[in-house]
């Protein structure tokens, strides 16, 4: 999504790099949130995520980090907050 963010002219190129290093490759603090509007459990998307893999690719969910909160998630909105 950074590209068109570039594109558009609402960020430069580096602050693009900086939001991939920090974001890129960790599980998103919002996923909670998503799942719980699903009434899924991480399990169950985790499953459906690794059958969509693409070979040779196979994810390692239990190795993935969790991302930083962003500086306003402690904002969102949430039907039935579990936190």
């Amino acid at each position: 999504m950074t590209a068109l963010d570039i594109r558009n002219g609402r960020i430069s190129k580096s602050e693009a790099d900086s939001l991939i290093d920090n974001y890129e490759g960790q599980k998103p603090r919002s996923l909670q949130i998503f799942l719980e509007y699903l009434e899924m459990s991480e399990e169950e998307f985790n499953e459906n995520v690794r059958k969509l893999a693409v070979p040779p690719f196979q994810p390692n969910f239990e190795k993935i980090p969790l991302a930083p909160k962003t500086s306003d998630f402690d904002t969102w909105y949430r039907d039935n907050p579990k936190s």
